[in-house]
């Protein structure tokens, strides 16, 4: 399953009750949008900082910017953004990854089309610890702005550069746990069993004002067994199907191997 935001009932999700690790450049971000008003700007995804007008997004754009992609950062009053060339579909789900890679260099790629990506190098820093995680808004100062509406899924974020090979890899429908594992600071899949939890950070973004659940991206692609990050004291397991992997797992934690259909994930 994937969430699915509504900007009349002002649904969204956000990080209320932790803050990611201190975030420094590079980082990429990978999600899935299913966009069901292409006539309206949304924020996917956002991280920000609890001053206002600080945070760094990536949006779907509105007609005005002809339906693309974009990565934004915002640094107290002026702001700049990467669009893509290659525009979104409506009612189709697409593959959003924006590259922070450093002051000077923002890059957002849609659907692996590589060729056609967006490169913005005007020079921004956003002020501050960046401690508010979003996902289909903008989080400015704790509130949400430009909601989007449709479905999201898979989002995941990388304290590194992808490459444009890797990004690729990501648009296959491979889970983001295939790719670069040991750089994946946070992924919440939005699954139905899995629900708002960071799988990596293991935590629970907040979902605020009951966003519905809707069908997943179909043909993504796991891992099985996974690799995980685990607990000293306590192992980490995927709860799969006996017949083997779908979207519908879930991470379940405890001191022995009690689900007989789980897979020991080694840490």
């Amino acid at each position: 399953m994937a969430r699915w935001v509504q900007r009349a009932s002002t649904q969204y999700l956000r990080s209320n009750s932790y803050a990611l690790p201190t975030l420094s450049m590079p980082f990429t971000v990978s999600l899935w949008f299913y966009p069901l008003y292409v006539y309206e700007t949304g924020h996917i995804w956002s991280i920000a900082n609890s001053i206002w007008n600080h945070n760094y997004s990536v949006m779907f754009g509105s007609s005005e910017q002809n339906y693309r992609g974009r990565c934004r950062v915002l640094d107290d009053t002026t702001e700049d953004s990467a669009i893509t060339t290659n525009v979104a579909d409506n009612n189709v789900w697409g593959h959003y990854c924006a590259l922070f890679t450093s002051t000077t260099s923002r890059t957002i790629v849609l659907n692996g089309d590589w060729a056609n990506r967006g490169v913005d190098t005007t020079s921004h820093t956003p002020g501050g610890s960046m401690q508010y995680h979003g996902l289909g808004a903008m989080i400015n100062s704790g509130t949400p702005y430009y909601i989007s509406n449709g479905y999201l899924a898979e989002a995941a974020m990388w304290n590194t550069a992808l490459t444009e090979s890797e990004i690729n890899v990501l648009n296959m429908r491979q889970s983001p746990l295939l790719v670069r594992r040991s750089n994946l600071v946070s992924y919440v899949p939005l699954t139905n069993r899995s629900k708002d939890y960071d799988i990596i950070y293991r935590a629970n973004l907040d979902a605020f004002n009951d966003p519905s659940w809707a069908k997943h991206p179909s043909g993504m692609k796991y891992p099985y067994p996974t690799p995980a990050m685990i607990a000293p004291t306590r192992q980490r397991y995927w709860l799969v199907p006996a017949g083997g992997p779908d979207i519908n797992v879930a991470i379940v934690e405890s001191d022995t191997a009690q689900w007989k259909t789980g897979v020991k994930i080694v840490g």
